[in-house]
């Protein structure tokens, strides 16, 4: 963002891989795993239940892949050479890191707390096994190439 701020150059190529990394790791893999496998597995004690906690996950879905959509055709409009779609790309991406970054805090005070405090241990070695098979979908190296990605998109453009 930052860069793009600066009117510095940035490769079509990275903001591709940008996306990349937000359809695949984040989006399937990291909100498929919760989807499939950790709502489910705290849903019988009814702590998920109850309208307004799925309204709000649906809002909260719904947000995600709306800025997404954006995200993806700012950064298209970007790369066809549009200037003034840097300053959009900035926009959606700024607002997708402030929806990620309440979205891991609440995983963290709210989901993964729950997990602990009511599954047992079994429920616990289940689960987790459930989520090992899933980063099987992302290939043999999946999880490590999307690990990789996201270090050299830091690591090459981020100020």
């Amino acid at each position: 963002c930052a860069r793009l701020d600066q009117q510095t150059h940035v490769p079509a190529e990275a903001l591709a891989s940008v996306v990349d990394f937000i359809n695949t790791f984040v989006e399937s893999f990291h909100r498929g795993k919760e989807e499939r496998f950790l709502l489910p597995a705290l849903a019988p004690y009814g702590l998920l239940s109850g309208e307004d906690a799925i309204e709000k996950a649906e809002k909260e879905h719904h947000a995600e892949h709306q800025i997404v959509d954006d995200l993806r055709n700012a950064i298209e409009l970007h790369s066809r050479g549009d200037v003034s779609a840097a300053r959009k790309v900035v926009e959606f991406a700024r607002r997708y890191i402030d929806l990620m970054v309440e979205h891991f805090q609440s995983e963290d005070n709210v989901l993964f707390r729950l997990v602990e405090e009511v599954l047992d241990d079994d429920d616990k070695v289940s689960l987790a096994a459930a989520m090992r098979g899933a980063e099987l979908q992302l290939g043999a190296n999946g999880r490590k190439r999307y690990e990789d990605l996201a270090q050299s998109l830091e690591r090459n453009w981020a100020l």
